[in-house]
């Protein structure tokens, strides 16, 4: 379960405030969101579980997806200038 505490403890991590009142609801919200996930998760227990679900990796595997530069001429070919196979922007300096 969520306490006041555990909202209390994420909101001075993320600095802001937080009132008991306000505490209290959003630990209900909390634990509401998370039966929700662990119902379409399909674990039995609201607490089962719950770390390694929304700890999975769903990534996919490092590799190359694509020779090199298979697209380079295609995407030099939209731009709206280019210079030696370099896209041509404006330059932006902001002073501040």
């Amino acid at each position: 379960m969520i306490s006041r505490e555990d909202v209390k403890k994420i909101a001075t991590l993320a600095r802001i405030t937080v009132s008991d009142t306000e505490a209290d609801t959003y630990a209900g919200d909390a634990e509401e969101i998370l039966s929700f996930v662990v119902q379409v998760g399909g674990t039995s227990s609201p607490h089962e579980g719950d770390a390694h679900m929304l700890l999975t990796n769903v990534m996919r595997e490092d590799g190359v997806p694509h020779e090199e530069a298979a697209y380079t001429k295609d995407i030099l070919d939209n731009a709206p200038k280019t210079e030696n196979d370099y896209i041509v922007v404006r330059k932006v300096i902001t002073k501040e």
